[in-house]
């Protein structure tokens, strides 16, 4: 499904203002929380932008890419060739080895068997927006709380964005599933 938002389905869109904006965002929170991330997997990674930004801003030294689409993770091994990359459906994957999810895709992955395969207390990072794109989707805050809930919330937040084809606003929540 093509993503339906200003920022095109290149590795160049991937490169657009709104997208660095909220991916830096994503490690300054998660920063700010102070926990020492040492191993975490990154859903619908796309092109490897928000691997880049961990490994890079937040020090994370073992992140796994996760996308099911190679052409994606091809671009991906390129920007970042010391992490690992698995072509897979999110739905397929076993959480328990990892630290942290971070899933910033929320409005692209359809249903939330990835969320019920994730164990409890696992450090758990969510991004959406309100351009809705997979039906059911949660397009705010409040949404994404209520779909994708957490036992204990460390960040929650809204991040105004504006792109060509007018403003439009980000949620992300951090904590403990």
């Amino acid at each position: 499904m093509r993503v339906n938002e200003a920022s095109p389905d290149t590795f160049e869109g991937s490169l657009n203002d709104d997208q660095l904006i909220s991916r830096l965002w994503m490690a300054k929170r998660l920063n700010d929380t102070g926990i020492p991330v040492k191993k975490c997997v990154v859903l619908g990674s796309w092109y490897g932008l928000v691997p880049y930004i961990l490994r890079k801003i937040n020090r994370i030294p073992t992140i796994v890419a996760i996308d099911n689409d190679q052409k994606y993770l091809d671009k991906s091994m390129k920007l970042n060739p010391h992490i690992e990359h698995i072509c897979s459906n999110v739905d397929d994957i076993e959480y328990s080895d990892y630290q942290c999810i971070v899933n910033p895709s929320i409005n692209n992955i359809t249903g939330d068997k990835w969320y019920k395969n994730i164990p409890e207390g696992k450090l758990c990072l969510f991004q959406t927006e309100d351009i809705e794109v997979e039906k059911h989707c949660p397009s705010n805050l409040q949404g994404l709380k209520t779909k994708f809930p957490l036992s204990k919330y460390l960040y929650e937040g809204t991040l105004s964005c504006k792109d060509k084809d007018g403003p439009y606003t980000r949620s992300m929540i951090i904590g403990y599933k």
